[in-house]
C-alpha cells in the first residue's frame, strides 16, 4: 500500500508542476497556483463559453526592427520591456493572455475562470495598456534612444470553443471561433478610423456604458460576414454635450440628409479632444463618395475592404 501511494503521490506532484508550468505563461501567479491546487478546474479538449477577446497590435515597430536587425539581443530586449507590462495590466484585469503573435499580444477574460464583467474588464485592460505606452516609451527613449510605438486594440465577445487545442505533446491553450477572428479584424480597422481602441457590439451590450463611455464610431461589414457589426471606441470623461452632439451627428449620417450630415460631422472636428477627427474626416468621405456614385446606394453599413 505504501508504495502505491508514494507514487500516486509523485505523479500527483508531477502533474501539478506540469500544470504550473504550461500555465504560468499565461496567467498571473496567484491563478496558477489556484489552477495547480485544483487541476479538475480544467478540462482538456475544448468547451463552448462566452468570453471577451482582446487583440494588441504595436505599431511603429517596424522601423525600429529595421535599425536593429544587427542587433536582434536589443531588438527582443525593446519587445520584452514593452511586453512585460501590457501582459501585467492584462492579469491585473483578470485576464488571460492566449499568445504572443510577434508583436502583438492576443488576451481572452472569463477562462479558465470565470470573471464577472468580463467585457468591461476586458475593455478597461484596453484603455489601461493605452494610457501606459507614453510611460513605456518615456523609459525606452532613456534606455535606447527609441520611442514613438503606440498600439491598436480590438475588442470583442462571444461564444468560442477554449480549451486545449494544439496536441498531445505541445499544450496550447487557446480559444477559437468567429467572434475571436471579429476581434483581430477590430484591431487592424483601429488604423482605419485613427482611434486606439476599436469595441465590437457584443461587446459594449455587456457593458453599464455609464462606466465607460463606448461612443459608436461606425457600422461595418467586415470581410466575409454577412452581418453588420456596429463598433465603438471608448472616450474617458466625455461631456455629455458632445457625446449628445456626436449622436446627432451620427443619426444625420446615416440619413439620407447629407447637407446635414456634412454640417454635423464637420462640426465635431477639436471635440473629444480631436481624438475622433479622424472618424469624423472619414465618414465625411464616405458619404461624398455615396453621393457622387447615383449606383451606389446608402444604407449606413460600410463595406469594410481591409481585413
Amino acid at each position: 500500500g505504501g508504495v502505491s501511494l508514494v507514487g500516486e503521490l509523485i505523479s500527483r506532484d508531477r502533474q501539478r508542476r506540469e500544470i504550473k508550468s504550461a500555465f504560468s505563461q499565461y496567467l498571473s501567479p496567484a491563478l496558477v497556483s489556484r489552477i495547480s491546487r485544483a487541476p479538475g478546474l480544467l478540462k482538456l479538449g475544448g468547451e463552448q463559453k462566452d468570453l471577451s477577446i482582446l487583440f494588441a497590435d504595436l505599431r511603429g515597430f517596424t522601423t525600429v526592427s529595421e535599425s536593429f536587425k544587427d542587433d536582434p539581443a536589443t531588438l527582443t530586449s525593446i519587445i520584452n520591456r514593452i511586453l512585460t507590462p501590457l501582459t501585467e495590466i492584462v492579469h491585473a484585469h483578470q485576464g488571460t493572455v492566449d499568445k504572443y503573435i510577434g508583436d502583438c499580444i492576443m488576451a481572452f477574460w472569463n477562462a479558465p475562470f470565470d470573471v464577472d464583467d468580463h467585457a468591461e474588464k476586458a475593455v478597461q485592460a484596453a484603455v489601461a495598456m493605452v494610457n501606459a505606452m507614453p510611460g513605456i516609451n518615456a523609459a525606452l527613449e532613456e534606455e535606447f534612444g527609441h520611442s514613438g510605438f503606440h498600439l491598436g486594440i480590438g475588442v470583442n465577445s462571444g461564444s468560442v470553443v477554449v480549451g486545449n487545442i494544439g496536441s498531445q505533446t505541445r499544450f496550447d491553450y487557446s480559444v477559437l471561433g468567429d467572434a475571436v477572428n471579429l476581434s483581430a479584424r477590430l484591431e487592424g480597422q483601429s488604423k482605419v478610423y485613427g482611434v486606439d481602441i476599436v469595441v465590437g457590439e457584443a461587446t459594449q451590450g455587456q457593458i453599464d456604458n455609464s462606466r465607460s463611455s463606448l461612443v459608436q464610431i461606425d457600422q461595418l461589414r467586415v470581410k466575409g460576414k454577412q452581418e453588420p457589426v456596429r463598433i465603438f471606441s471608448p472616450i474617458a470623461g466625455a461631456a455629455g454635450d458632445d457625446l449628445r452632439a456626436h449622436e446627432a451627428a451620427m443619426t444625420a449620417y446615416h440619413g439620407e440628409d447629407f447637407g446635414l450630415a456634412k454640417q454635423l460631422l464637420n462640426g465635431m472636428h477639436g471635440r473629444f479632444g480631436s481624438r475622433l477627427d479622424q472618424v469624423y474626416t472619414l465618414l465625411l468621405e464616405r458619404r461624398a463618395i455615396i453621393e457622387n456614385d447615383t449606383n451606389l446606394t446608402w444604407s449606413g453599413v460600410w463595406e469594410a475592404q481591409e481585413k
